[in-house]
């Protein structure tokens, strides 16, 4: 498999600079092109929305101190304003298709950081929400880290999840899933 850097596609990992688009271009090169390894050289990569695995063969690597951190409202439906949110409510989401024949496959996330500290819906009814006559408001869960769905065969390993206000790790309809 080939080894790709996301350094190499522009991400910069200051912490500052948004590297979601640089990140979200390196994984879908990877997989376009077969899948591989794509490393994350250390740093505090800045990520303002959903990033997503698309496709199999793909092995995500941490480097010492590679840290993915959320900047992002984190949660599915509306934000609190009432307008429709961008994301999905996961973080790094992979996700095959529910056919059999369609699910990606042999995925790998090893020793990386993620940190949701600074997601800005942490969960619950939202003012809108409040407003309604039901005795049970809608509640919205806050991000989720890692959302696996429709995939075989994956290994999450050596990873650090931080102030996630949703789910660490959601695994629906896949199998073969080891998580260390």
């Amino acid at each position: 498999m080939k080894k790709i850097y996301i350094k190499d596609f522009g991400a910069v990992g200051d912490g500052v600079t948004d590297d979601k688009e640089a990140i979200q271009k390196a994984l879908d090169t990877i997989g376009e092109q077969g899948g591989g390894d794509l490393w994350i050289n250390e740093g505090d990569y800045k990520i303002t929305g959903e990033l997503s695995v698309k496709y199999s063969n793909i092995h995500l690597y941490g480097e010492h101190g590679a840290k993915l951190s959320f900047y992002g409202l984190g949660a599915r439906g509306k934000d609190l304003n009432g307008n429709p949110s961008p994301d999905s409510g996961a973080f790094l989401n992979i996700m095959g298709s529910q056919l059999k024949s369609e699910m990606i496959h042999d995925i790998l996330v090893k020793n990386i950081i993620f940190d949701g500290t600074h997601q800005e819906f942490k969960g619950g009814p939202s003012a809108d929400d409040l407003k309604t006559t039901s005795i049970n408001p809608f509640y919205r869960a806050g991000l989720t880290a890692i959302r696996v769905q429709g995939v075989y065969f994956i290994r999450i390993e050596g990873c650090k999840l931080y102030d996630f206000y949703g789910n660490g790790i959601a695994v629906d309809r896949s199998s073969h899933v080891q998580i260390l």
